[in-house]
């Protein structure tokens, strides 16, 4: 996977309500409302944008094989770049 992925807080507003992390984009009034397993990714893009260090921290974190792990945080990150909450660098 190898990928860094860095959060782009300029173009989103982000509040904690009752465990969830509800963002929405400042431009387009996407919003989308993270638990769970895309609450965890989110907090651990906070300590490094790294791919491989995400997915082993969900290894770590959740009862999931390192193939599956890898493709959704692949498929998640790429939805947070589509929709502008992210950049790949």
């Amino acid at each position: 996977m190898s990928q860094e992925l860095r959060k782009s807080p300029q173009n989103f507003l982000s509040a904690t309500l009752d465990g969830e992390v509800v963002l929405v984009h400042g431009s387009t009034g996407v919003f989308y409302s993270l638990k769970d397993t895309g609450l965890a990714i989110w907090r651990e893009l906070d300590r490094t944008g790294d791919l491989d260090e995400v997915a082993d921290a969900l290894c770590r974190e959740f009862t999931i094989d390192r193939d599956t792990c890898e493709r959704e945080v692949g498929a998640f990150a790429d939805q947070l770049v589509r929709e502008g909450f992210a950049t790949f660098h």
